[in-house]
């Protein structure tokens, strides 16, 4: 017993142990930001604790996290178009010397 609480038995999911300290953690006035540096201190993967989070609040507030949706075009679009850095001509100089050498 902890301060008058009783302390569940451990699970034998080591997840299921992961979202009840994070769900007791807060319930205790304890930052989000803290328990989730503590916990990657002590071995935790940052995924694993990004997914119990998720299942947290997800319990909280009733609601999946939500994932970003793409369209298609965006899907095909994107890879290609983050490739490449944008060209400094917007600025006025230009890679090469001479603009009487183009085409």
């Amino acid at each position: 017993m902890i301060n008058g609480e009783a302390i569940p038995p451990p699970s034998s999911d080591p997840r299921q142990g992961l979202i009840h300290f994070i769900e007791t953690a807060r319930s205790r006035g304890a930052a989000d930001a803290v328990i989730f540096q503590m916990l990657r201190s002590r071995g935790w993967s940052q995924h694993e604790v990004e997914s119990a989070y998720a299942q947290v609040y997800e319990q909280l507030t009733g609601l999946p996290v939500p994932s970003p949706q793409l369209d298609r075009a965006n899907q095909q679009e994107m890879p290609f178009s983050t490739c490449f850095p944008l060209p400094p001509w917007g600025s006025g100089v230009k890679p090469w010397g001479r603009s009487d050498l183009l085409w």
